[in-house]
């Protein structure tokens, strides 16, 4: 994909790998969950995921979402204009004052072992510091995240 034909929501990754195609962009709201939920599907066995979620269920979390900025914290992977992953991130404070920066990731598995998801991993890193900056009546803070190999 040339620069010229990257979408108008694409975000510059400095440190994204050298894979043909590859995007990393901002969340387009109601028209990504089906994507997102048959990304999600495409890589449940893979990751050893036994619970289900309907497109239903990916409708009501992401209508739902609390301390989530939904521009800097969902990011969408695309090659060539097609959805391979995909991340979302929030924050939770917890019952002993503890900030939990969380976050669920998922990569296709054709896409793994081409460090697409280090990528992402290191752009959940530091969003989640960007973050914790601004809750300075923290004492701890800590990254949660759901991952899996590859």
């Amino acid at each position: 994909m040339k620069e010229d034909d990257r979408p108008e929501d694409a975000i510059e990754v400095p440190d994204a790998p050298p894979v043909p195609g590859l995007t990393f962009r901002r969340y387009r709201g109601d028209e990504d969950i089906p994507r997102f939920h048959a990304v999600f599907e495409a890589t449940k066995e893979t990751d050893g995921i036994s619970w289900s979620e309907t497109l239903e269920d990916f409708q009501n979390e992401y209508a739902h979402l609390t301390n989530t900025d939904v521009e800097r914290d969902i990011v969408a992977v695309e090659v060539d204009g097609q959805l391979i992953g995909y991340y979302r991130q929030y924050w939770v404070r917890e019952l002993d004052g503890t900030y939990s920066y969380r976050t669920f990731e998922t990569l296709l598995p054709a896409w793994r072992g081409k460090g697409i998801r280090r990528t992402m991993l290191s752009m959940i890193e530091r969003r989640a510091r960007e973050v914790a900056k601004g809750h300075t009546d923290a004492t701890k803070k800590m990254i949660t995240a759901w991952t899996w190999p590859g």
